[in-house]
């Protein structure tokens, strides 16, 4: 897409005019997607376009959009405040399994595995040391 005419941002969603009469909308999380075509843009200022914006999410145009990213957010928020419980919890499964490893493992579908065949304990000792910084 070319360049928008106007851009114009309220309560978490960004609107963009484009220069054939697209108008589209997008979030923080959420893709862009068109949300009206307009015939021409002359005569359109951006006074008006802010003023057309504001009217889509008064008229709750918007409302699905707006309720999907405050569902993301939320989540996003609950995975960000459960961090410390988690890599405490990480932590003390790896080191479960650091004690096991002189065991001859466990039973998977009838067969003995090594914990060191299990990519996803590797996905785990990078994700602290990426939590640490390291």
């Amino acid at each position: 897409m070319s360049k928008p005419v106007y851009d114009y941002r309220k309560g978490g969603m960004r609107f963009r005019l484009y220069p054939d009469g697209n108008i589209t909308v997008s979030s923080k999380d959420l893709p862009e997607r068109g949300l009206y075509q307009f015939d021409c843009i002359s005569g359109i200022t951006n006074k008006k376009f802010s003023s057309l914006c504001r009217a889509m999410i008064q008229d709750g145009v918007l409302d699905g959009m707006l309720a999907e990213q405050a569902r993301i957010s939320k989540e996003r928020g609950m995975k960000r405040n459960a961090g410390v419980e988690l890599y405490d919890a990480l932590v003390g499964l790896l080191g479960v399994i650091e004690d096991s490893k002189g065991v001859a493992g466990y039973h998977m579908n009838g067969t003995v595995a090594e914990w060191d065949e299990f990519e996803e304990v590797n996905e785990a000792y990078e994700a602290l040391a990426k939590a640490r910084g390291e």
